[in-house]
């Protein structure tokens, strides 16, 4: 059937916080003991802290879910064609 797949945004982690996790310790638990918070994943989470509020955790995965639905907003674009096994080049 046809899927739609998509990615978040990405940036670096401030070393500490990237030990703590490579340690085992999870995101969100490294980053309340880095930043002397609670519950953090639970409210401003990562990108929320380190955008200082710029960026909260619904714009952060706003924009991969609806990248994510392009497939199924477009079905005629993403069938395989039966006479060729060529893809055309996406719209820029």
């Amino acid at each position: 059937g046809l899927e739609g797949r998509a990615m978040t945004s990405s940036c670096y982690l401030p070393p500490a916080v990237a030990a703590l996790v490579a340690s085992g310790v999870e995101l969100g638990h490294a980053n309340d003991r880095f930043f002397s918070r609670t519950n953090s994943k639970h409210s401003s989470g990562a990108v929320g802290i380190l955008t200082d509020g710029v960026i909260d955790r619904t714009a952060f995965y706003e924009q991969a879910a609806v990248f994510a639905l392009v497939p199924h907003k477009n079905r005629a674009l993403f069938q395989p064609e039966s006479s060729s096994s060529t893809q055309s080049a996406p719209p820029s």
